[in-house]
């Protein structure tokens, strides 16, 4: 049993993928498919954080990035603030096993499955 505190953001973003509010996307933090927003289940992180949508530079506009303040530019990936909310390691959210949150969600992961893993191995996905 772990004694880990979570934070308050890292159990609203937990809660938020277990709701079953948000589908289910690969590859990008949030892409629109068939009118519906599909997430990464960091881009659920970015969409709670309330972080500025944009269109990436690639143009695609069903792809949707987010702007990190921090860093004066626009991200795929989950940029500074995510990281500092989440208490992550990465933009990737790399996993001490060599394993990331965003391969997970990549390779059919459900998002529930995700919070699972996170809530039961928190010091292996968050840093203290």
């Amino acid at each position: 049993m772990s004694n880990y505190k979570f934070t308050e953001f890292q159990l609203k973003w937990l809660e938020a993928l277990e709701s079953g509010e948000f589908k289910q996307g690969k590859a990008y933090l949030k892409q629109i498919v068939d009118g519906e927003p599909h997430y990464c289940c960091l881009g659920i992180g970015c969409q709670l954080l309330k972080l500025e949508e944009v269109e990436p530079k690639s143009g695609s506009d069903d792809i949707i990035a987010f702007v990190d303040s921090e860093v004066e530019s626009n991200t795929s990936t989950a940029g500074t603030q995510l990281m500092k909310a989440l208490k992550i390691r990465d933009t990737v959210g790399s996993i001490m096993n060599n394993n990331s949150l965003t391969s997970m969600n990549d390779n059919n992961v459900s998002f529930k499955d995700i919070a699972k893993f996170c809530r039961e191995n928190p010091e292996k996905v968050f840093k203290e």
